[in-house]
Parts: C-alpha cells; structure tokens; sequence
C-alpha cells in the first residue's frame, strides 16, 4: 500500500525512489505540455528537450493537461511529501550521493517550483478562457536541477515487475491484443511471431528468438532484429503502452517505459 501523507516511509527504498521519479517526470511533462499547448510562449528547448527523451509530447488540450497535472500534484503530496521519517538536513548547493539524499533534495525542489493554489489559478483560468501567467504557474528554472536530481534515481521497478509480470499478448482474430486492444494487424508476419515470442518473458536470446522467427534453416541476422524492435517500441510509444523491449548483446528484453 502507498504511504499516506502521516506515515513514514523508506526512502532509501529504490522501488518507492524509481516510483517517485515516474511520478515526478510525468508531472512536469504534463505541465510543460499544458503550457506549450496553450500558445504561450515555450520554454527554451534545450530545458524540454530532457523530459521528452522520446519526443513524444501529450496534444490534449491546456485545461485537460493541468487538471491532469493537479491531480498528480496531490499525490506526490500525499504519497511522498508529507510526513518523513528522522529528515536528514542538506545544503542545497551539495551534490547528493545518497539514494536518501538525492530524494529529499528532489522532493524539496518539487515542492518550491510549483503549489497547489498556483496550480488551482492556472486551471481557473484556463477554464474562463483567460491568459494564463504561466511565471505564476510554476518556478521553471528549477527544470534543469529536478530533470539533474530524477536522473539519480532508480529507473528499475521491481516491485512494478513482481506484480504485472512481463506483458502477455494473447490476440484475437485480429491480431489485437486481448490485454489492452491494441492492435498489431499492421506488423509483417515476422514482426507477430517475435511479439508472440516474447509473450510473458523476460527476455530471450538472439539465437532462440530467431527460432522462434524464422526457423533454425535461416542465417542470423542481429540487423533483422532490431529492426522489427523498432517498429514495435514505435507502435508501443504510439499506444502509450507502459513497456518496451531492449537489446543488449545478444539478448531481448522487456524493460518499464520510464
């Protein structure tokens, strides 16, 4: 169960840490969304660009993106920003090396660059149609340090792992998948069979997967399969699907979408 705001946790923990940072980059993607999307002026690219590392930006509109972003606002604040056990203090100017450092200066650079009430006024007026003070919304030179500060933390998600498995692909008639209706009609044949294949693993060779491709009668070609990889990871990202596949030497894999 999440901690409540009046319970202590662990924060040397790195599922809560790989928790915490998802929560946080999805936040602020969705804040920096809502301003762009709004027509106001864009922050600088070179402050986005590192929250968006697969430059896939949310097109919903401006007052969809920061009621949105409010609701994700109160759970940090629910879940990670209340009550914590024995706080150590930290300077501010330190670079943190602690799992435990690195998380409290995160979560007090979060809760200095934004406030609910702020948040509650930009969606107010996002609301009456009125021209939102996006200065007002939120401290946004504090990106570069929160996006410094996220990529210190944990990406793995064990606990993620233990409950939801790997992902299962059972598909219909269709080829759309049972688990979440996507549909994968458009792949090559080959393309369908390494999806099948790699249906509730957690990863699997080169070698084998060819087998299971293309049969032990055909030459490996490590080329031939990371390009069907990409085709899939591209369609995943498309459908917002939480998982991707990753190869590493010889070996495919599925990992969290961070």
């Amino acid at each position: 169960m999440p901690a409540s705001s009046n319970e202590p946790f662990d924060a040397t923990d790195p599922d809560r840490a790989a928790e915490f940072r998802l929560a946080v980059a999805g936040f602020i993607k969705n804040l920096i969304c809502a301003r762009e999307n709004s027509g106001s002026a864009p922050l600088p690219t070179a402050t986005t660009t590192p929250w968006f590392p697969d430059q896939k930006r949310s097109m919903a509109s401006c007052r969809v993106l920061l009621n949105q972003a409010r609701t994700q606002f109160s759970s940090l604040q629910n879940r990670f920003c209340g009550y914590l056990d024995s706080e150590p203090y930290f300077d501010s100017s330190e670079t943190p090396s602690s799992l435990a450092e690195v998380f409290f200066h995160t979560r007090n650079l979060l809760l200095d660059f934004t406030t609910t009430s702020a948040l509650d006024a930009a969606i107010a007026k996002s609301d009456n149609s009125s021209t939102i003070s996006w200065d007002q919304v939120a401290r946004w030179e504090h990106l570069p340090r929160l996006r410094f500060l996220l990529d210190r933390l944990p990406i793995s998600r064990t606990s993620l792992v233990r409950q939801s498995a790997y992902p299962t692909f059972r598909m219909d008639p269709s080829f759309r998948c049972v688990e979440n209706g996507t549909s994968f009609s458009s792949l090559s044949p080959s393309g369908k069979k390494l999806l099948l294949a790699m249906s509730g693993r957690c990863s699997i060779s080169f070698h084998a997967l060819w087998d299971h491709v293309w049969g032990p009668q055909k030459v490996l070609s490590e080329d031939a399969i990371r390009s069907l990889v990409k085709r899939l990871n591209k369609q995943f990202q498309q459908e917002d699907f939480p998982w991707r596949l990753s190869t590493s030497g010889q070996t495919l894999s599925w990992i969290p979408h961070a």
